[in-house]
């Protein structure tokens, strides 16, 4: 088995004023995600997801797709 494709899928679902999040920082208005596919030679697909919040990690959606596209997903192709 070999892993023949990652895909980095950027995502933000907006959040009802009802869940949104506040703090010190602001409120987020929705949530953020990088949704990670891999797929193998032999038809496993597998899923994951990074959680960027700029404000806490200092990671945003944009800076977790380059990462994974160009510095992880390489590699492991």
């Amino acid at each position: 088995m070999r892993i023949t494709q990652i895909e980095a899928i950027p995502v933000d679902v907006p959040r009802t004023p009802r869940v949104r999040i506040a703090s010190a920082y602001g409120e987020i208005p929705s949530a953020r995600f990088v949704l990670v596919v891999v797929r193998t030679d032999d038809g496993m697909t597998g899923l994951g997801e990074a959680s960027p919040e700029l404000d806490w990690t200092g990671e945003d959606i944009h800076s977790c797709w380059n990462c994974i596209r160009y510095y992880l997903a390489p590699p492991l192709i």
